[in-house]
């Protein structure tokens, strides 16, 4: 019964929280026909560090598909609530160790002003061990963002910067932490269909509890590659990644290097009015 009860208030929260943080939302007609839509990622990747070790560093190649299913409805023009399930895990092939999975449900808020883009989200998630073996904690994650769009109608160059804050709440009081991110977006069309695309990030987290009460780390990161669309609905993205984590605790500290391809679908199940 106590299961239940939980399952009940956190599906609650999925749809009152949003509705709570947009008045519009809340008045929009009911009945509304939502679009659905299946995002489907599909990499094949080999990792330098598989074990994300400071020191004595194992490669490996893995996998780590990834599956959402959204519901999205916009009430008004500049407003998108979005509710979605996701699923994704990391196989490897000889270091199974290095495996896990994580399954999220969420509910997101988002206004568009011009080339600006603001977001209000809340995740309820579990973390698993191995390929959804063990559950290593369950959590709930708030978030805000905010993000510019700037298009050279001459090049066609893409920039989006963006900025971002969460907390993460969870069973396990270790894995409480702040998260900031700075981002870029960056996507430069080189021909017909194809186009460079690069990521440079730096994140921050500042964990809050237990054990690792007082840890903070930086990790750094950018990604580059080409992708190739056959349509508007799937591509495929070649590139390399690389990410640094620094740390006041020596033992977390890492640096990683990631090679690979990703196939990426989305698949239009029903069309709300647009």
């Amino acid at each position: 019964m106590s299961l239940c009860v939980a399952a009940w208030k956190r599906a609650c929260l999925l749809v009152v929280v949003p509705a709570l943080m947009s008045p519009t939302i809340a008045q929009a007609q009911t009945g509304i026909t939502p679009q659905v839509t299946l995002d489907v990622s599909l990499p094949l990747q080999h990792s330098t560090n598989s074990l994300l070790a400071s020191t004595n560093a194992r490669g490996d190649s893995y996998t780590s598909p990834d599956f959402t299913l959204t519901a999205s409805w916009n009430p008004t023009p500049p407003v998108t609530f979005k509710i979605y399930a996701d699923a994704t895990s990391d196989a490897y092939s000889r270091i199974t160790s290095a495996d896990g999975a994580q399954a999220t449900l969420g509910s997101q808020i988002i206004i568009k002003n011009g080339n600006f883009t603001y977001s209000a989200s809340y995740e309820h998630y579990n973390s698993y061990d191995r390929i959804f073996e063990t559950r290593l904690f369950t959590a709930d994650e708030f978030a805000v963002a905010a993000r510019y769009t700037f298009v050279d109608a001459a090049s066609g160059l893409k920039l989006k910067p963006s900025v971002a804050a969460a907390y993460r709440f969870a069973d396990d009081p270790s894995v409480k932490r702040y998260l900031y991110v700075l981002k870029m977006e960056v996507e430069q069309p080189l021909m017909k269909s194809w186009s460079f695309v690069s990521t440079p990030k730096l994140r921050f987290y500042e964990f809050t509890e237990s054990t690792n009460k007082g840890r903070q780390d930086i990790i750094a990161s950018i990604s580059a590659g080409i992708k190739y669309a056959f349509s508007d609905n799937t591509s495929i993205t070649t590139g390399v990644n690389y990410d640094n984590r620094s740390s006041n605790m020596p033992d977390k500290k890492f640096g990683n290097f990631t090679i690979g391809a990703s196939l990426d679908m989305t698949f239009d199940l029903l069309n709300g009015p647009k």
